[in-house]
């Protein structure tokens, strides 16, 4: 396949494959303003919609409907009850949106932000971009193929999801013109046979945007599955049901005035667990016991070679600089306080820290145990770029690591070498902020330029040179995390996400950056007492809320983890590529 057929036209291959294979719509088929809620009966064709209709005196349905308000919050309860024998069935309840838009802003936790409305093209796991994605100032930010509203105009656009897809059941929008907020919160799904199947949670908009169905379905049926990357044929399906059978869904609609994304997050964050409960802290270890099995898995991956030691932070010989661990694991060790990991954490600066530094004085990705650096990843594509996220992890964890060093009374065992080579990557940041008005998504290592642009993958170097400015009493590191936070922050304000921070996959969002731009914040506030830093880092927490599971999952009983007795409260999810929690 050649170059112009995997950039997918613009982004819209996952939206045309989807208009080549969809059979019915959730959309009214005539539509009415004065009707905002719809009772469906359904059926399929294996994965596909195959009719989609509302209920009538004369359906195989009765719909019996309650409603319950309490301070503004309208719990509905929809009991649908088969009148005769139904296979291949389901049921939905749709919410009718009119006068919408397509600047409006769709969130599903976890699983969608801002309708996923993304450039779309096909790259393999860890690959990065098309070099000819490089180096473009108006890139649009870009992702593998994922659950999506279309980005093009008069394109079919719906997206479909399951429950097991998201970290909270809900879906929530935005409307900027009408300045209002909506959160629809439901239930895991239905229990049929003793196993429970997941509610559906999907959205479509017309194709001239001028409405959006949001449609809850039990049980929940995708035409594709979402994968690790991409999608694959989907094993769902509908269900057979006998007279009498019957299928509940349960809404809880919040609707409320609203004056941009943040708000719509802060009250996200308030009713999340309105409809279905969250559960009480689980005290599951004292954290004495935490730290020694820490402890001992760092250990185990202290390397002893011919050129150096220093602890590694993969399964793999190599020192991977930031992001999942390199020069940060090494904060706990130094911690502990005893001589041996401090004499182990010296090893590790001395090996890492001069090496594998470019004539910028930023740092490539990986450098061998033969002291080389190694290029995989996206740098195995385009030799000579960094992830911008690793180098800012680099800056802000060896200064909270000179700080611990000075707080432990220790503060003649940093090297001065140390301390000249992280003001050199302070400086590069600084240089490349002044030249370039951002740090983008990936860095040329040797010159300091931006290689590929967009994302908020910089935002830890905005905590990074705030605790630079003070160390090395220096007010433009300051000056320049202030600049880099204002644009972090209202681009987050804008979109309702961040992206950029993790090196296997595109530039869909992801959880870690929100993490970042929250530390920063909190740092910058830390720093100047400024109460502004203090608004955006809640806002930054409620994002970040949107990634964490707040309710009880029920496992399906035949997998690993329920036989483990699994919770999966709290568990974090990495991104909309990946899927997959980065912590239990």
């Amino acid at each position: 396949m050649n170059r112009t057929l995997r950039l997918c036209l613009f982004g819209c291959y996952a939206c045309a494959c989807l208009s080549a294979t969809a059979q019915t719509s959730w959309l009214p088929a005539r539509p009415d303003t004065g009707k905002e809620i719809r009772l469906l009966e359904c059926t399929y064709n294996k994965a596909v919609l195959h009719d989609c209709r509302e209920v009538t005196s004369s359906s195989p349905w009765q719909v019996q409907t309650t409603q319950a308000t309490t301070n503004g919050h309208c719990t509905y309860t929809f009991t649908f009850t088969a009148k005769q024998d139904l296979t291949h069935a389901g049921v939905a309840v749709a919410f009718d949106c009119y006068e919408w838009s397509s600047d409006n802003y769709v969130m599903i936790p976890a699983s969608v932000y801002n309708g996923n409305r993304q450039r779309i093209v096909n790259r393999q796991y860890a690959t990065g971009l098309d070099l000819t994605d490089h180096d473009r100032r108006d890139l649009a930010l870009t992702s593998n193929p994922i659950p999506q509203l279309s980005p093009e105009f008069g394109a079919r656009s719906r997206l479909e999801v399951l429950v097991c897809n998201a970290a909270t059941p809900a879906i929530t929008w935005y409307e900027r013109a009408r300045q209002s907020g909506t959160l629809l919160l439901t239930d895991q799904g239905i229990e049929r046979d003793g196993q429970v199947l997941d509610h559906g949670l999907i959205v479509e908009e017309a194709t001239d945007r001028s409405m959006a169905s949001f449609v809850i379905s039990a049980p929940g049926v995708r035409e594709r599955k979402p994968e690790f990357i991409g999608f694959s044929p989907s094993p769902d399906r509908g269900i057979d049901v006998k007279r009498g059978d019957s299928i509940v869904i349960r809404v809880t609609r919040v609707a409320f005035p609203c004056k941009g994304v943040p708000e719509l997050l802060t009250r996200f964050m308030k009713e999340r667990k309105l409809h279905t409960a969250g559960e009480p802290p689980r005290n599951l270890m004292p954290m004495s016991e935490v730290l020694t099995r820490m402890m001992r898995n760092i250990d185990a991956r202290y390397h002893v070679g011919e050129h150096g030691e220093y602890y590694c932070p993969e399964n793999a010989d190599w020192m991977s600089y930031g992001w999942i661990g390199g020069l940060m694991n090494t904060f706990p060790m130094l911690a502990v306080g005893d001589e041996e990991h401090a004499r182990r954490v010296r090893n590790t600066f001395n090996f890492a820290l001069p090496r594998a530094k470019g004539k910028s004085g930023y740092y490539y990705d990986v450098l061998g145990s033969d002291g080389h650096v190694l290029y995989r990843d996206a740098s195995s594509n385009c030799p000579g770029i960094g992830l911008t996220r690793k180098n800012a992890d680099i800056l802000y964890w060896m200064l909270k690591q000179f700080d611990l060093l000075k707080k432990q009374g220790r503060a003649e065992s940093i090297d001065s070498q140390w301390e000249e080579l992280v003001r050199m990557l302070a400086d590069a940041f600084v240089r490349t902020w002044r030249k370039e008005g951002t740090w983008g998504n990936y860095l040329h290592v040797e010159t300091g330029d931006v290689a590929v642009y967009n994302t908020t993958g910089g935002a830890m170097a905005v905590a990074g040179l705030t605790l630079a400015a003070g160390y090395y009493g220096q007010p433009e590191y300051l000056e320049i995390a202030r600049l880099a936070a204002d644009v972090y922050y209202d681009s987050f304000a804008l979109v309702g996400f961040t992206s950029g921070g993790c090196g296997d996959i595109l530039q869909n969002a992801d959880s870690e950056t929100a993490v970042a731009l929250l530390t920063s914040l909190m740092t910058l506030y830390e720093a100047t007492g400024e109460q502004q830093y203090l608004e955006r880092a809640a806002d930054l927490a409620h994002l970040c809320a949107t990634w964490t599971v707040s309710f009880p999952y029920r496992l399906p009983e035949n997998t690993p983890l329920a036989r483990l007795g699994a919770n999966l409260t709290g568990a974090v999810w990495a991104s909309t590529q990946n899927k997959g929690s980065v912590d239990i």
